[in-house]
């Protein structure tokens, strides 16, 4: 899938575009524009923005929308064994909740993780049926992307609610978008389309540093690594990643630089690393206390 998705979709075999609409483009329906919907709901937030739109719980509400279309849906697919791993691991934790000593957090922590897969991963098997749909939405999920790295910029670092209004959670969803933009990027069939995909990606990188996140910036360093062993053109990728690297270290402050230095005695045990580090060490005690059963979810 990965070789496809470098080439344009003009490309793809037909076995794989899905069904057209009588000009020959690709067909969208419903299933296809709620999923986008979902996106914009969980990424952009606009609930934050408006809390009077919060009050219709619009996740919520998207999310049963969802359940309503994967139910009326004609064309299912049986589920592949990633999927049903996931089953798995919420089985996992259905068992835990027995055996937790706090069995509220444990049930609806539990709860929400099957709500999630059934509302959201589900559907979104089930609905991006090829890889054209699969194509056209990982764009609209970067130009989501592209607006919570706007939000972080004006923000100092924080995104647009939620999840994203942490720093360090903010970098984690860049940096998962940032190789599919260079992707896309250097697979886009005109110069327009390769000038909005590196705008984008130069909005991730910015803010990437707006977050001042240690984390992001080690998360980067791995991506970069990960588009570099993913390309096809190795030479090419390299030169790319080194122009990339360099425009990246020219602009970015000082201060920066200072702040990510600070890793090393983060991991010695000072500032937020001394945290971590007792945190583990809690976790460590609670396992040689329940090793068997554990703790249930959220039990720590």
């Amino acid at each position: 899938m990965t070789d496809l998705l470098l080439r344009h979709p003009s490309s793809w075999p037909d076995s794989v575009t899905g069904d057209t609409t009588r000009d020959g483009t690709p067909a969208r329906g419903v299933t296809f524009w709620a999923l986008v919907l979902y996106l914009f709901v969980d990424y952009v937030r606009p609930q934050s923005f408006f809390p009077a739109i919060g009050a219709l719980r619009p996740g919520l509400l998207v999310e049963l929308l969802l359940v309503f279309l994967l139910l009326a849906y004609r064309d299912k697919r049986p589920l592949p064994a990633p999927l049903w791993g996931m089953f798995a691991v919420v089985a996992l934790m259905g068992a835990g909740v027995f055996f937790a000593p706090n069995q509220y957090h444990a049930f609806w922590t539990t709860l929400d993780m099957f709500l999630r897969f059934l509302c959201v991963v589900v559907p979104m098997y089930m609905f991006l049926d090829d890889l054209d749909k699969l194509d056209s939405f990982l764009n609209w999920f970067l130009l989501c992307n592209g607006f919570i790295a706007l939000t972080a910029i004006f923000r100092h670092g924080a995104g647009s609610g939620s999840f994203l209004a942490d720093e360090n959670d903010l970098c984690m969803a860049l940096d998962t978008a940032l190789p599919l933009a260079i992707f896309k990027f250097l697979r886009a069939p005109s110069g327009l389309k390769r000038i909005g995909f590196g705008l984008l990606t130069a909005l991730y990188l910015a803010a990437i540093v707006f977050s001042w996140s240690r984390g992001g910036f080690v998360g980067l360093i791995a991506v970069l690594f990960w588009v570099w062993l993913r390309s096809p053109r190795k030479l090419a990728a390299v030169l790319g990643i080194i122009v990339l690297a360099a425009g990246f270290i020219i602009l970015t402050p000082a201060a920066y630089w200072q702040e990510m230095g600070t890793i090393d005695t983060a991991i010695q045990g000072r500032e937020t690393g001394g945290a971590r580090l007792y945190s583990w060490g809690l976790a460590i005690r609670m396992f040689w206390d329940r090793p068997l059963f554990g703790w249930g979810p959220q039990g720590y």
